[in-house]
């Protein structure tokens, strides 16, 4: 035996509210948008508590062993005597007692905390075989022996295919019977754990006293009580509601065919303030400015799909009900063709809506927890007063597949009628019943009276086998299952009820949900109205229309009555033939097609709307071609584009009218920019941007943000323009930090925020520094002359980087020793500007001095780094080890791909312009003039490179002494060994006059003979 005990919702409902006629509202859990009306048994009184949440539904399965030797079957004592088990202390039941010839029966169960019962088995077992039929012991006296018929099985294929575990009957209702006995042919045997019996209850009482949320039961019910009116709203989707909010006036309707509409009366001209109020208001209240159409549809539920608010029966909703949780998600079809009449086979006995709700969480807790479905079967259910409780969740606005009808699930929604109607149904039940279908169907333009053709596939139960059958759109169980549901009284009212759902789909077809649709399929939003629909291509037009209703889903079929028209522009045409403007829910009308047409627009591009829909969208009063935004912009519409105005002045003095109205930005976003409108004297800035724009007389002068730090250059704060209208200005000059002037050897100039420098260092400025007319820099004060050495050396007031300008670019020095190196003091000249005019300039690689070795990241060839624009190639470490260039660093191959190649490679003799240099033992020694001609031809460099490295203060000297101890004089370009050391005395040579070096600096010099 295994006990389940699970909570099913935690929803409140809170109250009961007693109406006319008998009916009752449980007021707390409505859920947004739908009317608290579900009506109650007539004398019904309100609950006097309410607990927090609906009674959680109890599960209880007690394993059943069927014998497998009929004979062995002991005989039953009469039913009274019979023996009592209690299910929830039982490991298992035996049914061996027999009940009459060939069947056998359970001992007697008691059920006093359990409503309602089932059966179930494993998938294969033969449940016709089974032959399951219960008794009821209900206050003292046993019922006779009743068919508890095969329950339904999913679809083929389906989610709850995959997650069903076991087959088994449909449920049944027990009520407050005390006890039951089930009883099973004598043809099938079964061990323990194959077939099994299911309790269902609550702690809800079930005798008619007050229940937790419902009503105390009547005295006596009336067998047909006159069905409640259901209010008229669409309770609201289990999915999140849409993002465009609904209007605060009725939402319009408009048919597929037009009506007549009577033209409104001449509205009163808001003020240009209420407008903007409303305008501003409409934008926050939307928050979707800048989304697309198909991010509209995916902010709503997927898949889902609305019917006419107007025309929608009451449902009472899951919540409200205490349905549990899904425990998968089913399948949903691609539409509805056809409906399923069911009725559960419980008892009728039910005398309130508490009672009628636990049925519910019964029922839906046997289906999920027992036969292992995702959620309750039925897609809609319907008690004997003509309330309607949603079953399935989604199935108010989706073709949620249910389990209901073997085979026939896919496409069809399955209402099932609470109790057993082998007597007709009450008047109120058949008419909930088939305003839930036709509902349902009209959503997807389907006939309840009509036909339909449906390929079936293999369903447990059905008549009907892998094969295309011709139904009735609306057909009873019995018609494609072997059972006798919905009862012989509920079959007979099916032409009833395909006339009801009839009418009420008829309703949902004429009066669709909004004004604004759309297909699950298809994010395309659009505008129903006169018979046609208009698609909406812009998020800001669907903003704009929002008062006209939320974007409705709604099936392929429903919305292919309209026929596509034009798409919605921002002109419309209402009843009186006026042709309006639209933004923001708001309508102003122009005062002629040539106003129009300055919009981008033409009278021909108007859509044409009904009256509901005119009245929905306010009346702001005449349009103006000037268009103020509620974001602070201004805009003088005209020819086809907006014109961007810079203030009222500018507008004044290009003698443009300056009456206005006051809409969303969105509203025009469609126009192109043209010329904006400004004058001279102006400081202009791009909005979101980083150029400033002044206005002079001569010309229009740009320049980058960091420029207006330049003293008086731009005087004034400057006004925000969108870049797009800036676009449109023609620039005379475009300023930068290095100038020239146009005066004839007038040199460079470089702005800082102490003004304007003439540069010194011509390795500096770039090449390309343009020649600037001197309006555009007026005003701006002449900085120290002497500020500016050559190097020129920079450096950003908010990064401690000191840089040297090179061509217009920064390179950044990477040592102070480099820095005193480069300037050739210890107290160098820095230049210090704001970080961001420093920027101005584009970054170059980090400077490294001459005489610096360098290499790419990937080549290994080494160079030595000779003045500023040439390279040497190295061959050996020995030969920089000689000269005294020891730092190596890796740089970008740009670097040295820029630096021009000497010829050869690099030697430890040099030249730098007439001095000759030896490289010897890690410096320069010079050689004398008179001993030039003694020494090799040196290989040229930069005088630069030669002061970088390190140097002697004494001349190269003649004498060598090798690390062997050889003394070698240096003689016409060869080394000559000496022979003795009188010969080397008798040569003038001394240890002042000798140097020891290296047996690799000797042999760059070829041996002469001995001296």
């Amino acid at each position: 035996m295994t006990r389940h005990s699970r909570p099913l919702c935690g929803l409140v409902l809170s109250s009961i509210l007693v109406v006319s006629l008998g009916t009752a509202v449980p007021a707390a859990a409505t859920p947004a948008g739908a009317a608290a009306s579900a009506a109650v048994p007539a004398g019904a009184a309100p609950a006097a508590a309410v607990p927090a949440a609906p009674p959680a539904a109890e599960v209880t399965e007690v394993a059943v062993e069927l014998p497998d030797a009929p004979s062995s079957a002991r005989a039953a004592a009469p039913a009274p005597e019979a023996p009592t088990v209690d299910a929830t202390e039982s490991d298992h039941l035996v049914a061996d007692l027999e009940v009459a010839p060939g069947r056998r029966a359970t001992p007697v169960v008691d059920t006093s905390d359990a409503q309602t019962l089932g059966v179930t088995w494993p998938e294969p077992a033969a449940d016709a075989a089974l032959d399951v039929e219960v008794r009821v012991l209900d206050e003292g006296r046993w019922s006779a022996w009743t068919p508890l018929e095969a329950g339904a099985a999913p679809d083929a294929g389906s989610v709850d295919a995959e997650h069903a575990t076991r087959a088994g009957t449909e449920s049944m209702w027990l009520g407050g019977a005390e006890a039951v006995q089930v009883s099973f042919a004598d043809t099938v045997a079964l061990d323990v754990g194959e077939l099994a019996l299911t309790l269902v209850g609550d702690a809800s009482p079930a005798d008619g006293s007050p229940a937790p949320g419902g009503t105390s039961a009547p005295s006596a019910a009336p067998s047909s009580p006159a069905p409640s009116e259901p209010a008229p709203s669409s309770p609201a989707p289990s999915s999140p509601a849409p993002s465009v909010p609904p209007p605060a006036s009725p939402t319009p309707t408009a048919g597929p065919t037009p009506a007549t509409a009577t033209a409104p009366a001449a509205a009163t001209t808001s003020s240009t303030a209420a407008v903007r109020d409303r305008a501003a208001a409409t934008a926050s209240r939307s928050g979707t400015v800048g989304r697309t159409v198909a991010q509209v549809a995916t902010a709503q539920a997927a898949g889902t799909q609305a019917a006419a608010a107007g025309t929608a029966p009451r449902v009472i909703s899951r919540a409200e009900w205490g349905a549990p949780a899904q425990t998968c998600r089913p399948d949903v079809a691609s539409g509805l063709v056809g409906a399923v009449v069911h009725h559960t086979a419980g008892s009728n006995g039910y005398g309130s809506v508490a009672e009628a709700m636990q049925q519910l969480r019964n029922d839906a807790a046997y289906h999920i927890q027992s036969r292992g479905w995702c959620d309750i079967g039925y897609n809609f259910v319907v008690d004997k007063w003509g309330n309607i409780y949603e079953g399935r969740a989604g199935s108010m606005t989706e073709a949620v597949v249910g389990v209901h009808a073997g085979g026939f699930n896919t496409g069809t929604v399955g209402v099932s009628m609470l109790g057993t109607y082998d007597a007709a149904p009450p008047l109120a039940t058949q008419v909930a019943v088939g305003r839930i279908i036709g509902w349902r169907l009209g959503a997807y333009r389907v006939d309840p009276r009509g036909t339909m053709s449906y390929a079936t596939g293999t369903g447990e139960n059905s008549r009907f086998q892998n094969q295309t059958v011709t139904l009735p759109r609306v057909i009873g169980h019995r018609d494609v299952s072997y059972t006798s549901c919905p009862g012989n009284g509920g079959y007979a009212a099916l032409a009833a009820i395909r006339n009801t759902a009839w009418d009420a789909s008829v309703e949902s077809w004429s009066a669709p949900p909004s004004s604004l649709l759309r297909t699950s399929a298809d994010a395309t939003v659009y505008l129903v109205s006169g018979g046609q629909r208009h698609p909406i291509t812009s998020m800001a037009v669907l903003q704009a229309l929002s008062p006209l209703g939320p974007v409705a889903f709604v099936a392929p079929q429903y919305l292919a009555a309209w026929t596509v028209g034009s798409p919605v522009k921002r002109v419309l045409l209402e009843p009186d033939g006026t042709v309006s403007f639209f933004d923001a829910g708001i309508r102003l009308s122009f005062g002629s097609c040539a106003q129009v047409q300055d919009f981008g627009l033409d009278c021909a591009d108007a859509i044409r709307i009904d009256a509901a829909q005119t009245a929905a969208l306010h009346y702001g009063g005449r349009m103006t071609n000037l268009y103020r935004t509620t974001n602070g912009k201004a805009f003088y519409v005209t020819g086809g584009t907006r014109r961007e105005v810079a203030d009222d002045r500018s507008l004044a003095e290009a003698g443009l009218p300056s009456s206005a109205v006051w809409l969303l930005e969105s509203g025009i976003s469609y126009l192109p920019y043209g010329t904006p409108v400004v004058r001279t004297g102006l400081q202009l800035h791009e909005r979101g941007g980083t150029t400033t724009y002044k206005l002079a007389s001569e010309g229009v002068v740009a320049m980058p943000d960091a420029l207006t730090a330049v003293p008086r250059l731009v005087p004034g704060s400057p006004i925000e323009m969108d870049a797009a209208s800036l676009a449109r200005l023609h620039v005379a000059v475009r300023l930068e930090p290095f100038i020239r002037r146009p005066s004839p050897n007038s040199g460079v100039i470089f702005l800082s925020s102490a003004g304007a420098h003439r540069v010194v260092d011509w390795e500096a400025a770039p090449q390309d520094a343009p020649i600037v007319p001197a309006y555009a820099y007026a005003g701006v004060p002449e900085a120290d002359l002497d500020s500016i050495y050559a190097p020129f050396l920079l450096k950003g007031a908010d990064d401690g980087t000191v840089s040297v300008v090179r061509q217009g670019r920064t390179r950044g020095i990477r040592s102070w020793t480099d820095l005193v190196r480069l300037a050739g003091t210890d107290t160098p000249t820095i230049l210090e500007v704001p970080g961001a005019m420093a920027r101005l300039l584009p970054q170059g690689p980090l400077y490294d001095p001459p005489g610096t070795l360098v290499k790419t990241a990937g080549d290994g060839t080494v160079h030595m780094l000779d003045g500023e624009g040439h390279r040497v190639t190295v061959s050996t470490f020995a030969v920089t080890a000689e000269l005294g260039a020891t730092r190596l660093v890796v740089v970008p191959d740009a670097e040295i791909a820029a630096r021009a190649p000497r010829d050869g490679v690099l030697r430890t003799i040099v030249a730098c312009g007439d001095t000759t240099y030896v490289g010897l033992g890690g410096r320069l020694w010079p050689v004398a003039s008179a001993d030039r001609v003694h020494f090799p031809a040196g290989q040229q460099l930069d005088p630069a490179t030669c002061a970088a490295l390190p140097r002697s203060d004494r001349p190269a000297p003649r004498f060598w002494r090798t690390v062997d101890g050889t003394i070698y004089q240096v003689v016409d370009g060869t080394k000559r060994p000496i022979g003795s050391m009188a010969r080397y005395e008798q040569l003038g040579g001394t240890p002042a006059t000798t140097l020891g070096v290296s047996d690799f600096a000797a042999s760059q010099l070829r041996t002469g003979p001995r001296l």
